[in-house]
């Protein structure tokens, strides 16, 4: 599987009134590392095998954790990046045991569900389907073609596939092909969705295809129009064509969208796919918060949060900063070589770990709405929903 680099360690540092401390490298949420031309061309994977057995234990040291982590079981999936997560269900490239490449997929209590063995060019993405969600697994074929299939995320059952595909996995989602060739995979199916000729697809979230229309955004379902809007309803200048914040990793059923120009946008609006209502301006980075009941939303030397319809408080961080998770009332923020944490009830500053050791801090970087996250010690490890004495 493709290897996400990790940083070393670095020594501890101090931003604003935040204990704060070198911290492990993560990739992002929703870390599959970007597609690499390929050298040979392999076959589909193969289709998962169920498992149902423990991940290796993990035994981090307590002082890299947050406290909200320490008590917590921590298991070794094998995951060689950040993982994808739905449903309580973590899914990731990886190496077994034996020391074959594959795709491993772990519940929150550190049960392995399946694993699926394939080349180290695969490519992992989610969507959901009929209510369920799925894990889209695609490789490379030859000649700029790739081949795709998705499996039921829990059991790792069949869905649909493998089905050729005429260009490389290019996100969000289902979206393959570059520039104006770019085109979405029907998650029911596999099947590329028809686009009207005029439409740029920019994403697929979970069925809804994302397109621009000139300057105007669009949403569809099975082919039929969800909504559209325009410069004026985004909060973008009146002849801006909407383009993706390559940076953001929102939330499914949100998208930051923002005005396309020569180096892609750095910020944007979030908007939410079921109506494309406007969640908030001018943010670079967001994350779900299931306390709050909303989103904390990076922008540019901003940290705000939104529920309800509206603003819950907003606050000055460091330039530079890069959101990295939210769990329970946290925010966790990467400042340079440092960790910044944010109530996220208040806004206020709040201090989630002890003195780092000489192992410096690991951040969350995929967190469940089970509690449980995954994050980087020495290694990609999960800290399960139980703890170490549970069953």
């Amino acid at each position: 599987m493709r290897r996400a680099p990790a940083r070393a360690p670095a020594r501890a540092s101090v931003v604003a009134s935040v204990v704060v401390a070198a911290l492990t490298a993560c990739t992002g949420p929703g870390g599959t590392p970007p597609a690499t031309t390929a050298t040979a061309s392999p076959a589909p994977p193969e289709p998962p095998v169920a498992s149902g057995e423990p991940a290796p234990t993990a035994e981090p040291d307590p002082g890299m954790l947050p406290y909200g982590y320490v008590d917590h079981a921590a298991v070794a999936p094998g995951w060689v990046g950040a993982p994808l997560e739905a449903d309580g269900v973590f899914v990731g490239p990886g190496t077994t045991a034996a020391g074959d490449d594959a795709v491993i997929a772990v519940d929150s209590g550190g049960t392995v569900l399946w694993t699926a063995s394939g080349p180290d060019a695969t490519h992992v993405d989610l969507t959901r389907a009929d209510g369920r969600a799925l894990a889209v697994l695609s490789v490379p074929t030859g000649g700029g073609d790739w081949s795709a299939a998705a499996y039921d995320l829990v059991s790792g059952e069949p869905v649909w596939g493998p089905v050729g595909v005429s260009g490389e996995p290019a996100g969000p989602r289902l979206v393959v092909g570059t520039g104006a060739g770019r085109a979405a995979l029907d998650a029911r199916t596999g099947g590329t969705v028809d686009a009207p000729a005029d439409d740029v697809v920019l994403a697929e979230r979970d069925g809804v295809v994302v397109s621009r229309s000139g300057t105007h955004l669009r949403a569809t379902r099975d082919g039929d129009l969800r909504w559209a809007v325009g410069p004026a309803e985004l909060d973008l200048p009146s002849d801006a064509n909407p383009a993706l914040v390559a940076e953001a990793t929102p939330p499914p059923g949100m998208l930051v969208v923002g005005a396309a120009d020569d180096g892609g946008p750095r910020t944007g609006t979030l908007v939410d796919l079921d109506d494309g209502a406007v969640v908030a301006t001018d943010v670079r980075d967001v994350r779900v918060d299931a306390v709050l009941g909303g989103v904390v939303a990076l922008g540019d030397g901003t940290l705000s949060a939104h529920a309800d319809g509206g603003p819950v408080w907003s606050r000055d961080v460091p330039d530079g900063a890069e959101l990295a998770a939210v769990a329970g009332v946290l925010a966790y923020l990467r400042v340079g070589d440092g960790v910044m944490v944010v109530n996220t009830a208040t806004g206020a500053d709040a201090v989630a770990y002890d003195a780092p050791g000489p192992g410096g801090l690991a951040v969350p970087a995929v967190v469940a709405a089970t509690g449980a996250a995954a994050m980087l010690t020495d290694e990609w490890v999960l800290l399960t929903t139980s703890t170490p004495d549970e069953p």
